[in-house]
Formats: structure tokens, sequence, C-alpha cells
């Protein structure tokens, strides 16, 4: 990605910012369905006892069993290992073919670069990890890239140093944090007379700050409720509209370059943060309160939008990507580049969709059918251990005991009543469900390792696997992986 910043006009940020604000609201109403979902995969994969509630139902019945099944959490959970093993099992993350033996050399040297780039300049195995397991959860899963460069504060000390020396350093780009002087007796030697001389000379200690930049390429995994897309974007390759929001302190964005009096002029703005989804509300800005200390002004977290933008500015007829840092309605930056930096993975894709399907949604409706049916079968039995009872009333009259014990239903209490038994409480006869159940739970199962190709067989859970054939069973086990290397395939070839 090449930078070329650019100055703006007052014109030409008010055009930007009437561009911005329709684009992103066309962004940020495409995307919120898939943020939508995302809290509800979340819910699935937590085994959320709510998955199971229909329209209009806002609780569930206390007296009733709350069991619910894990489907997503196990397909998502017994997919990861497999697609690590697909990325990490060669020595190299990434590896770089040489076209013919001129490029030999050069391929090997941007073979061994990369690779250290993704796992000693970054967790390499983390980011993979949390993009493989965004995308078989939430659809797809976003990777960026960037050179990110910042300014480091070091702290320094020097003693001894004359008065030239002191100078020399004062004149510098340093900010001088603590000195002392003091006068010491040197013996020099006189280059003409050869004679030995004591002379009184003013040394200096000195403790300084020396502001430097450090660079370096960043990849991280970036949380997908974050990202806004354009609804015609089919990949990033031509993209024309991307937005990241996320938060970030006055600080962070002072280490970024900006000057301070710019980001503490800056109205804060609370970003909004539910479960998954995060947008920057329309009513959220606040005035700064200025009685608040600086140290918290810098902690102060601000909604930051990245933008990247193909729009023509020039007036030339010819667009230009633009990669634009917004604060409200405060342009920060606005910097010409070649290239956005993200890149995306989804399992499952759609044509001519930047975002297509995954294994989670494959298995929501089973697991949902299956909590319902394993909490009928969980009532089933409590049922059959503690029947309802069907009482007459006359015949127990008015004895508070034993109204009393009928009421609260514990197990083995003594029941007290006037006459014969047999006329005063006779238990309901309930019919088990339990078989039929187990069944259908059974069925569910085949039905999600046909859908998901993973298997009681790959994933060692079957006891009778062992009385399968070879044949039969290598057969089961490549069915199965077929799919998994298929989604494999997506994220390798994925931009």
């Amino acid at each position: 990605m090449v930078y070329k910043s650019r100055k703006l006009t007052r014109d030409q940020k008010s055009k930007i910012n009437s561009v911005l604000e329709g684009r992103y609201s066309d962004a940020k109403s495409y995307t919120k369905p898939f943020h939508d979902e995302m809290v509800e995969s979340k819910k699935f994969y937590d085994a959320d006892p709510t998955i199971t509630l229909k329209d209009g139902e806002t609780s569930l019945d206390n007296d009733r069993s709350k069991s619910t099944s894990t489907e997503v959490e196990e397909i998502i959970e017994s997919l990861i290992p497999s697609f690590l093993r697909v990325f990490t099992s060669g020595e190299n993350f990434i590896e770089f073919m040489p076209k013919g033996e001129e490029d030999i050399e050069i391929a090997e040297q941007l073979t061994d670069y990369i690779n250290w780039v993704v796992t000693k300049n970054n967790e390499g195995d983390s980011i993979l990890t949390d993009v493989i397991k965004s995308s078989l959860l939430y659809k797809v899963g976003f990777l960026k890239s960037y050179w990110k460069v910042e300014e480091v504060f070091e702290k320094s000390r020097v003693e001894g140093i004359t008065e030239e020396q002191y100078a020399l350093l004062a004149d510098s780009e340093v900010e001088i944090l603590k000195e002392s002087s003091e006068e010491i007796l040197i013996q020099e030697q006189n280059p003409i007379t050869g004679e030995t001389q004591e002379t009184n000379v003013i040394v200096y200690n000195v403790e300084y700050s020396e502001k430097t930049e450090k660079g370096k390429i960043v990849i991280e995994a970036v949380p997908s409720n974050e990202i806004f897309i354009d609804s015609n974007t089919k990949d990033f390759n031509n993209c024309d509209y991307v937005c990241h929001l996320t938060k970030k302190s006055r600080s962070d964005l002072i280490l970024q370059g900006f000057s301070k009096e710019k980001i503490f002029n800056l109205v804060s703005s609370d970003v909004v943060s539910d479960d998954l989804s995060r947008q920057l509300s329309d009513d959220s800005q606040l005035a700064y309160d200025n009685n608040s200390s600086e140290y918290d002004k810098a902690s102060e977290m601000l909604g930051v939008e990245e933008h990247y933008i193909k729009m023509d500015i020039d007036d030339d007829g010819i667009t230009e990507l633009l990669q634009i840092l917004r604060v409200g309605n405060e342009i920060l930056s606005c910097v010409e580049v070649t290239d956005n930096p993200f890149s995306h993975l989804c399992p499952i894709t759609f044509p001519h969709q930047l975002i297509g399907s995954c294994p989670s949604d494959q298995v929501k409706a089973i697991q949902r059918r299956n909590s319902i049916l394993l909490r009928q079968m969980e009532d089933s039995i409590h049922n059959a251990n503690n029947p309802q009872k069907i009482i007459n009333a006359s015949s127990i009259g008015n004895n508070v005991q034993t109204r009393e014990l009928l009421r609260l239903n514990k197990p083995s209490s003594n029941l007290y009543v006037d006459g014969d038994p047999r006329n005063a409480i006779m238990y309901k006869e309930n019919q088990s469900v339990i078989s039929p159940i187990l069944t259908i739970l059974e069925y569910n199962k085949g039905e999600k390792e046909n859908k998901t190709g993973v298997t009681r067989y790959n994933q060692g859970l079957d006891a009778n696997s062992l009385n399968k054939t070879a044949t039969g069973v290598s057969r089961i086990m490549e069915a199965s992986q077929m799919r998994i290397e298929a989604m494999a395939r997506n994220f390798a070839s994925s931009r």
C-alpha cells in the first residue's frame, strides 16, 4: 500500500463529509442484518437457553428444563484443529514460488521475510485461529495488514559531558528532564611544552527524553462487527467502499502523529457496544467535562471511523482510493492509497457475494430442535420420577400440613389424610417419550454430519468404529474431509 497524503480545502472536506454520510449509512444498513446474526450465533455457541424462544416470547418457564444442546460449539471446535493443521503443518506459513531459476533466490528471501513477519513480528498462530473461528461462526472473518508507525519516547542519561557537548544536546530535538553540573579538576598536557597542568572544568549530568519513530508490519484479526461494507462489494480487490469502526484513546491518536491540540479539541463520542454489535450512535456525542484532569482526557476513548472510499476529489473525472480518518464530522487525515488493508475468509461462498454461509448456520436449526427434544425428555423423566398428583380435596379436608406438603411437592415427604388414602390422592400416569426422542436425536445427529462433514468417525467418538472395515472407515473420513478441504481452499484463495 503506497501512501500519498492530501491537504484538503474547506470545500473538499465538506464534499467528503457529504459523500461519507451517504455511503456509511448505506453500509450500516446493509451490514446490520449480518451483525444481528452474529449476536444470534454467539448465543448458539454459548448454548444460551433463550435460543428456543418463539416470536413474542420473552422468557422460559421456570418449572421446566432449560438444558440446551451444543451442536454449534461442537462443530466449530472440531473444525478448527483440522484447518490449523492444513495451514500450519508445513515448514512455512507462506511460501513464494519462483517462476524461473533467476527468481529462486529472491523467492527464498521473500519466504523467509514474510514468515518472520507473520510468526515473529506478529502472533501468527493466534491471529489465524481468531480469523478462522470468526469465519466458521459468523460467516466471515476479517484480517487487516498495514504498516504501523508510532512515536516512542525513550529516556536516557549521560554523565560528565562538557559544556560544548551539553550545548549540542540542548540544541537537538530532545527534552531535558533533569540536569546537574559540577566542577572537577582535570590534568592536561601542554602539547608545546609537554608540561602537565591542572584545570577546573564544569561538566554536566543530564537525563533527557528523545522522540523516535518506530514502524512495523501489523497483521491483526479484526472483529467482524467492526467492518461495514458497501452492498455491491464482491471482493476487496475491487471494493468501492469499506469502513472500519473502532475506538481509540486520545493518547493512541497522538501517538499516530496527530497534534495534541487537535486531538484534545475533538468532541468525545461514546461507542455503543452490546454483546457483539458496535455502532457509533448519532446522539452519543458529549461535550467533554473541562473539570476533568489531563490524564483522564488522554485516556478517553473516541469513536474512530477509518474509511476507504473511491471518489473524485480533484474534479478530473477519475476516482482515487482514499483512506480517511474521521471522528464525528472532523476529518483527521486524508491519504491517497493504492489498496485497502483488508482481507477476508469465508468458509462457504456464494457467487458474487463477499459474505456467504458457515457451518454454524447449517446446524442452528438442529441445535434448536435438539434443545427442545432434550428438554422434553428431561421433563418426561422428571414427571415419571415425580408424577403429577390428582387430589380429592374433599377427602383431604382441612389438614394444613398435608396441603402444605402437596404444595411444596417434595420427594419422599409424608402426607396425612383423613380416611382411605386411595380415595384421596392418585398419581397421573405418564407415557414415556424417551425412546422416540432418542430416535429423533440420532436422526438429527446424522443430518448434522451430512451437512457439515464432521462425523463421529473422524472425531474418534464412535465406539463401533473398530467394527467397521478399514476401507469403509477410510471412505467415510475422506468424504467428510472433502468438505473441510473445500472450505480450506476458500480460505487460501481469499483476498
